[in-house]
């Protein structure tokens, strides 16, 4: 039992004409009969809808992510806070304001947020390359080779970071 055929066309034969001679040899609606653009059409418009499916996953993991990273966040101060309450404590006896350790506390998150999101964004990039890298060594032809990041990208990503671990 045969999948495909692949033929070739001898010179000055064009592709339409090959597929027409086909057809009225074996039977117009016996097999599936195609141009090899005909035929490339077809698996580029399956390779996108598997790409779109791969995309709106990687979205859902992404908004997973957000939310992980948000509780993540939120428990490490209310931690932190809680380990540092003698030292708040101490803070305010010796004559520091409820501005200046609500100030010591922002000043420590926002340095946090920074780090941690500059990490995370070439964390991120470094993942989407290895991605790239596995899709492209398990056979799928990607449209590029190299990884193209907007400018907005790394920007939301650090400016989401920062301000999920302020608030």
């Amino acid at each position: 039992r045969f999948t495909h055929i692949n033929l070739s066309t001898a010179t000055g034969v064009t592709n339409d004409t090959l597929k027409q001679n086909v057809i009225s040899s074996i039977g117009a609606g016996a097999y599936k009969v195609q141009t090899q653009k005909e035929y490339s059409d077809e698996n580029r418009s399956g390779v996108g809808s598997f790409m779109d499916v791969i995309k709106y996953a990687m979205l859902g993991f992404a908004g997973i992510a957000f939310l992980v990273g948000i509780f993540l966040i939120i428990n490490t101060f209310s931690m932190l806070v809680a380990q540092r309450t003698r030292e708040i404590g101490l803070m305010r006896a010796i004559g520091s304001s409820r501005k200046q350790v609500n100030r010591s506390v922002l000043v420590e998150a926002t340095l946090l947020g920074v780090f941690g999101s500059i990490l995370g964004v070439g964390a991120g990039v470094g993942l989407a390359v290895g991605l790239m890298k596995l899709m492209s060594a398990a056979g799928m032809d990607l449209s590029t080779r190299d990884l193209t990041v907007k400018a907005t990208t790394p920007v939301i990503g650090l400016v989401l970071g920062v301000v999920v671990t302020v608030l």
